[in-house]
């Protein structure tokens, strides 16, 4: 039990820090639309810069923006299945002492 207990303070920790990027994640997410509406009110553009870009040009600035959410799902995800295993570990760390208990 001692063992056990000892494995899972440290981890108590981990999900603390987790738990907080979590957070600031979802806050990000929550207000992004809110950040872009004002991005696009404050930065409209111009009727003289307006339609000189070629197709070519619009294609490679799709292609980076996709690129760019592509990377920040894939380390999104990353995060989130490292939190879910981290708490699978302390569950499992709980369970043995709950079980000694007994």
């Amino acid at each position: 039990m001692i063992d056990a207990l000892s494995r899972a303070y440290p981890l108590a920790d981990e999900i603390r820090k987790l738990r907080e990027t979590r957070n600031e994640l979802i806050h990000e997410l929550a207000t992004a639309v809110g950040r872009r509406e004002r991005r696009l009110i404050n930065e409209r553009p111009s009727s003289t810069g307006w339609g000189h870009d070629d197709f070519e040009t619009l294609q490679k600035l799709r292609h980076e923006s996709e690129s760019v959410n592509r990377q920040r799902i894939s380390e999104t995800t990353t995060q989130l299945t490292e939190w879910y295993a981290l708490l699978a570990r302390a569950s499992n760390e709980v369970f043995i002492v709950e079980h000694q208990l007994r």
